[in-house]
């Protein structure tokens, strides 16, 4: 690459940053099988955390919440989420008719052990409850995943699209579990230690287990996959909608936890429409559909169309294709993109670079051209069907400089015989792009010449484009700790610190340092 024959300081290791923002203890109400987003007028909550109460009563989510057991107050709802089996069965002969149950259940806990879901579930049956389960999957203090067990395609389309199955013991336990649900995953029940029940009081015990109010369907039967990951409270939670003889997806729904990020689901409507306007028919089957926008309890709701496939980040050896020829299909895709949604130049003289003595270029009218960025395009959101590259997650899209997309692609690339770029940034950045062998930097340098013929970048630019994507991407997330009141000072920016890298001083771009 031109740029790689400086070496610069590197970055000490440094452990992954904890999640932040309690937003994500109430992904739960995602779950709640009411009719509409109105506030319950009383909640009962059994919690470890009786803190939980402000922020459900924050959230609008209950106008009233009483916390334990204590009391014969009638009430619209019922939350367990630490109470016993006997604190959950007094808990729920204070539930009106027509009101709503949620209940974890860990059944490594004393008072749980043998629970079943089925066992649970034939316990509120005979309450008059009419009920729905979910497998929960905990990363940290959260939970992660919540997997439907009442629609048989739910399971296995998981553990064939979605579970990362690279290393051996990952993929021992994932054949394993493919083989045992075969095409039910209701199967998965018996084995479930972490669960959720949903459930209705006072409906007809044939009735169809409970939909969410919140995938606003008048089918019966229909439940979610939520994926309820992200590092932050900007992260959104997403849905997936399976009815209960669907194999995959009927669509894809994205809301935030809080209604100040909703401009980030409108914009990802918002540059879905317009980019797809620009790309011929097959290439735009790659880019999801926008399917329209609406509002659930103050929280604005994106539905677009779903794109199947494993994410190139899962991709191992017994993929179809090599890394070396993923990654290449994926700059081919990339190229496809920015050739069809070319949308002017910008000139060279704008772009940021580093301090010092003017480049020579800077006077010859150098331009560089506009295309509409991803600015999240990593091997997570870059998917594969066996046919096609897909790509997802187009909430941070924008029109940008060329190049920016590729090259944060290559900083979070999997690349063998490096870490991942959150757990050693300054590693990664330096056998990317500050060396000038090994395979990381050779087959780098091989996309970005290859992207730069194909888009008429000048290679003189690669640095200053460089730099420009780290800014943005430093700027971008000093931008959403500010949105959520966080502070600046507390958070591990590694684009900040990879800036500070390329420039060798502890100085800043300007992109960066702008209030």
């Amino acid at each position: 690459m031109a740029f790689a024959r400086r070496r610069a300081p590197t970055l000490a290791a440094r452990p992954t940053a904890p999640v932040t923002g309690s937003a994500r203890r109430l992904d739960w109400r995602f779950l709640l099988p009411v009719a509409d987003d109105d506030a319950f007028d009383s909640l009962r909550l059994l919690s470890d955390d009786p803190a939980l109460a402000d922020q459900i009563t924050g959230a609008g989510l209950a106008r009233t919440v009483l916390i334990g057991t204590q009391g014969a107050a009638r009430v619209d709802a019922v939350v367990s989420l630490s109470g016993s089996p006997a604190e959950l069965a007094r808990a729920l002969a204070t539930l009106r008719p027509g009101g709503v149950v949620y209940a974890e259940i860990d059944r490594a806990r004393r008072d749980w052990r043998g629970w079943s879901p089925a066992r649970l579930r034939r316990r509120l049956a005979r309450s008059g409850l009419v009920t729905a389960g979910y497998w929960r999957r905990r990363r940290g203090a959260y939970d992660s995943l919540f997997l439907p067990l009442d629609v048989p395609g739910a399971v296995p389309w998981y553990l064939r699209e979605l579970v990362d199955d690279r290393a051996a013991s990952r993929r021992i336990v994932q054949l394993a579990l493919a083989v045992l649900v075969g095409r039910d995953g209701r199967r998965l029940a018996p084995l479930a230690r972490r669960y959720s029940v949903t459930g209705v009081a006072g409906r007809r015990g044939d009735a169809p287990a409970p939909t969410p109010g919140l995938l606003a369907t008048d089918d019966d039967g229909v439940l979610p996959v939520v994926l309820a990951r992200g590092e932050g409270p900007w992260s959104r939670v997403v849905l997936l909608p399976f009815g209960p003889t669907d194999t995959r997806p009927r669509t894809v729904i994205k809301l935030p936890r809080t209604a100040q990020h909703n401009w980030a689901t409108e914009r990802e409507q918002r540059a879905l429409t317009a980019i797809r306007s620009l790309l011929p028919p097959e290439l735009a089957g790659t880019v999801p559909a926008p399917l329209g926008i609406r509002t659930w309890s103050g929280l604005s709701v994106g539905t677009e169309s779903f794109l199947p496939g494993r994410p190139l980040a899962f991709a191992g050896e017994d993929d179809q294709m090599s890394s070396a020829a993923q990654l290449d299909g994926a700059v081919g895709w990339l190229i496809d993109l920015h050739r069809a949604t070319r949308c002017g130049d910008l000139p060279a003289d704008e772009l940021d670079s580093r301090p010092g003595p003017p480049e020579p270029w800077r006077a010859d009218g150098v331009v560089v051209p506009l295309v509409w960025q991803h600015c999240d395009l990593t091997p997570a959101n870059v998917r594969w069907d066996g046919r096609r590259h897909t790509v997802v997650d187009w909430e941070a899209a924008r029109p940008g400089p060329a190049l920016c997309d590729l090259f944060y692609l290559l900083l979070h690339w999997k690349w063998d015989d490096l870490p991942a770029v959150g757990t050693d940034p300054g590693e990664v950045f330096r056998r990317v792009f500050l060396l000038d062998e090994g395979e990381p930097a050779l087959l780098a340098s091989t996309q970005v010449r290859r992207y730069c013929a194909a888009l008429g970048v000048d290679a003189r630019l690669t640095e200053p484009l460089l730099l420009h994507m780290l800014g943005q991407q430093a700027g971008d997330r000093a931008e959403r700790l500010r949105d959520s009141g966080d502070g600046l000072a507390q958070d591990d920016n590694l684009y900040a610190d990879l800036v500070r890298l390329v420039l060798g001083s502890t100085g800043l771009v300007p992109a960066w340092s702008h209030p």
